[in-house]
């Protein structure tokens, strides 16, 4: 398997749901199950709508093949590039949120690093176009914005640990995922 289908494996459904429920559980043990059950129910409200949205755009759009750089394919929106953004989005709101210092800031910067390799992959894999890339951003980026609404109201308590924790998770369940070789694709369904 090359590098880019490895990379453009984190943005797929099976891995980005396992990092999701690993943050869940992450959320719950150190910021409380409200914000744990905002953030699933986010994951889970990104996933559902990429899905109405591809059905849509199945029936509607051009194919990949024909469709230009700018216009929506029928596989519009991304569902990788929405996977990613919601889940790692989240997740770099959490990092700069919750902590502080040098660790906020890598754990921002590999959730960064995370959603730009999945959609740049995406692209040059001639799987998507820029405008299925872009609606899949805007549609995770809508769902971690509603999480960064519950973060900002609901402040943990307690001190949640280090950030380099969450981080350390985020890339051990990514990697069993991306290992176990399991994957979800909406060609399945559609």
């Amino acid at each position: 398997m090359g590098l880019q289908l490895i990379a453009t494996g984190l943005g797929d459904l099976f891995p980005a749901t396992c990092v999701a429920v690993a943050v869940t559980g992450w959320c719950w043990a150190r910021l409380g199950r409200l914000i744990a059950a905002v953030f699933a129910t986010c994951f889970a409200g990104a996933v559902g709508a990429a899905f109405i949205l591809k059905l849509f755009s199945n029936a509607l759009a051009p194919p990949q093949a024909t469709a230009g750089l700018f216009t929506l394919s029928d596989g519009a929106p991304s569902g990788h590039a929405a996977g990613a953004a919601v889940v790692y989005g989240a997740a770099i709101l959490i990092f700069l949120r919750v902590f502080k210092g040098l660790e906020a800031g890598l754990g921002a910067l590999y959730g960064l690093a995370v959603i730009a390799v999945v959609c740049v992959t995406r692209l040059s894999l001639h799987t998507h176009t820029l405008a299925d890339v872009a609606a899949g951003l805007v549609v995770g980026g809508c769902f971690a914005a509603l999480f960064d609404k519950a973060l900002r109201v609901q402040r943990p308590t307690a001190a949640p640990g280090r950030a380099v924790e969450l981080q350390a998770v985020m890339v051990v369940v990514a990697g069993l995922a991306l290992a176990s070789g399991v994957r979800i694709s909406s060609t399945q369904f559609l």
